[in-house]
């Protein structure tokens, strides 16, 4: 029981850090979204949120900025 209680907290933990530094997309509709840039093509780009991957059309795109551990930001 607290081997699974230390596994929780360390995961939970882990990913609580991983969204500190995480990369964000602006969508046109005014949403922001917190996760992985992955790539894409000229059309879409694949993102990665919580473990699933989403795709994204660049029309729908207003900004992707990336937040690594220089936190260096691009748009």
């Amino acid at each position: 029981m607290r081997l699974k209680l230390k596994y929780g907290f360390l995961t939970a933990l882990t990913l609580a850090a991983s969204m500190a530094w995480a990369d964000t997309l602006q969508l046109k509709n005014g949403s922001l979204i917190k996760g992985k840039f992955l790539g894409g093509t000229q059309t879409e780009i694949s993102f990665q949120v919580g473990s699933t991957v989403q795709k994204y059309n660049v029309a729908d795109i207003v900004s992707l900025k990336f937040r690594r551990s220089g936190d260096v930001s691009a748009c």
